[in-house]
């Protein structure tokens, strides 16, 4: 993302477990609110929707002078036979719905 014509992406490789919980977010969250703030709010909030709402009214109580963006992803394991016949975001589609 960015206004320039190209954009040079940052990538890496992370491994995760499951109950890890990944966060994607714009600097209009990450320059407001700081790393251990984040991981506190995440960590104190009852769903993964709460702790997306309790991280972006931080940054804009801090300042939020810019576009706030983030998602929250938990890593879960899908049991074998999931993994081996498929499902799992058939089930999530689904669910959703």
């Amino acid at each position: 993302m960015g206004s320039e014509a190209t954009v040079e992406v940052d990538l890496g490789r992370h491994g995760c477990a499951p109950g890890d919980i990944l966060l994607l977010a714009t600097d209009g969250l990450t320059k407001h609110v700081k790393d251990a703030k984040m991981l506190e709010l995440v960590q104190a909030a009852a769903s993964l929707d709460a702790a997306n709402d309790a991280l972006i009214q931080a940054a804009k109580e801090h300042g939020g002078d810019d576009n706030i963006t983030c998602i929250l992803m938990r890593v879960v394991e899908l049991p074998w036979y999931k993994r081996l016949f498929g499902g799992g975001s058939q089930e999530k589609r689904q669910s959703s719905m």
